[in-house]
């Protein structure tokens, strides 16, 4: 058989012509692939494959469905092959001739690497009873990181500069810093070290609403690598904002119902501005009465809020003989607590409950 120089031309333009539709995801590769199988419904889409996005947020794939027909087709019916997926904007039917838009929408919440959803519709329709919907995509993980170094601060301060220091970052290439979720606040690098980053806050405090003693504040941002496998970490930075730096009991109880020394304890709770700060400190200065006995102990800070809090533990022990009274004794200790703004004085009532004679 001889081939002639136009066959062949028409045979690679073809080709061509089949490739680019193909590979292009063309409507006209669509509806001669309807055609040829007989189909009355033709389901495009422009999306790239795999389709790109994060963990955290939602992915949303456009389709296109054209109704090749000359009667109206009742789209009866969905099913997904994940909870995290639904379809949007899919009406009931679709009138002869007509062309609808829907979407995918896919929460991959949790999940990371190559996701595979598929969606069945169910039609009336004879020549295409059911119309498959896939959807390959690829969900780059977003790691979260709280950092807690802000402890305390002072609401309705004018500008203030922080330093935060993030360590085992998921990749060590850094391109950017994304944007604060707060307006106002700007954030940049002064210093990288591998995994390691310091970054630079600043911006202003809110106020603290009226009726509340302390309120969280809070900071999103992205950091933004050029890695294949990571290319962002979600970053939330929390501080409580509040116009007490310290947290002082109302009252001190001792109870001299109990056999045993009379003794009460308390604890005195401070949130330093900064997490390397260990300059705070709790002393005695006076007590109301000879028979007070009280010392202060430092305990170990505590993390578990998401803030650093400094906890000390003052154990008041009253010694002697007490007569059977009516009233409670008003006895009270005076104590100087330094912390990150200077000395605060502080009284303590010491209520005490009951008699012992």
């Amino acid at each position: 058989m001889v081939i002639r120089k136009w066959h062949l031309a028409v045979i690679v333009l073809s080709l061509f012509l089949f490739a680019w539709a193909y590979f292009s995801k063309s409507t006209f590769f669509f509806l001669a692939l309807a055609f040829l199988r007989g189909e009355d419904l033709i389901l495009s889409s422009s999306a790239p494959s795999p389709s790109r996005g994060s963990s955290d947020e939602k992915i949303q794939i456009g389709y296109q469905l054209k109704n090749l027909s000359s009667r109206q087709i009742g789209l009866l019916g969905r099913k997904m092959s994940c909870s995290c997926a639904h379809l949007a904007r899919l009406p009931e039917s679709i009138a002869p001739g007509e062309t609808i838009q829907f979407d995918l929408i896919v929460e991959p919440r949790g999940l990371n690497g190559p996701l595979v959803v598929a969606a069945v519709i169910s039609t009336d329709s004879s020549k295409t009873p059911e119309l498959r919907v896939n959807a390959d995509l690829f969900v780059e993980a977003v790691e979260v990181r709280r950092a807690h170094f802000f402890g305390i601060w002072r609401a309705g301060t004018d500008q203030v500069v922080r330093t935060v220091k993030l360590e085992n970052l998921p990749s060590n290439d850094l391109v950017d810093v994304g944007p604060s979720s707060v307006a106002g606040w700007k954030i940049s690098v002064s210093k990288a070290d591998g995994r390691s980053l310091e970054l630079q806050l600043v911006g202003n405090l809110p106020e603290v609403p009226a009726g509340k003693k302390e309120v969280e504040f809070e900071l999103l941002f992205d950091l933004l690598f050029r890695d294949s496998d990571v290319q962002r970490a979600k970053v939330r930075i929390t501080a409580i904002l509040s116009n007490e730096e310290w947290k002082i009991p109302d009252f001190l109880s001792i109870s001299l119902l109990s056999s045993g020394n009379a003794q009460g304890k308390v604890l005195i709770l401070h949130r330093p501005r900064c997490e390397d700060s260990n300059k705070s400190s709790v002393v005695i200065l006076s007590t109301s009465s000879d028979r007070i006995r009280a010392r202060v102990t430092p305990l170990e800070s505590d993390n578990t809020h998401g803030w650093k809090e400094e906890r000390f533990e003052l154990i008041v022990t009253l010694e002697g003989e007490f007569p059977r009274q009516k009233e409670n004794a008003k006895e009270f200790i005076r104590l100087s607590l330094t912390g990150d703004h200077g000395d605060t004085l502080a009284t303590i009532p010491i209520m005490v409950i009951g008699t012992r004679g």
